[in-house]
């Protein structure tokens, strides 16, 4: 089985379940644990945080991150990161979000992945939660 499967599969399992296998998997190899992690959450999933989370991921992480990663993400994330910024920080994303300027597909990738993985390292460190299910959602 590779880890991408691994990955696709605890995506799916309730984070109970998800969450203890992961734990498991962490107290034999943290570095495979911290690979599946990354591989189970990708940068749109920031859009499920609730938006206390999502503004500490914003005041670790710098602008011009943001500027790139955003120019190639849903408008649904880019709603949630302009409504938990600040007025000075949500008007300057703007600004740069409307020029035309191209980026590399490499380069939104890196941001995205720069975010991300600040994001990763908070939920490790249980600052915030990261989650594969919207927080409005639920199971039936």
């Amino acid at each position: 089985m590779t880890i991408k499967k691994a990955a696709e599969i605890l995506a799916y399992l309730d984070i109970p379940i998800a969450d203890s296998v992961i734990n498991n998997l962490a107290k034999y190899d943290i570095d495979l644990k911290d690979t599946v992690v990354k591989n189970i959450f990708t940068f749109e999933d920031l859009k499920n945080l609730f938006d206390q989370e999502l503004q500490l991921v914003i005041q670790n992480t710098v602008d011009a991150d943001w500027q790139i990663a955003l120019r190639k993400s849903s408008n649904e994330i880019k709603k949630m990161v302009l409504k938990n910024m600040s007025y000075r920080r949500r008007h300057e994303l703007l600004d740069s979000l409307m020029s035309n300027k191209a980026e590399k597909e490499s380069k939104i990738i890196e941001s995205q992945n720069k975010i991300l993985d600040i994001a990763l390292n908070m939920n490790r460190k249980q600052q915030i939660q990261m989650r594969k299910i919207k927080k409005n959602e639920t199971l039936i």
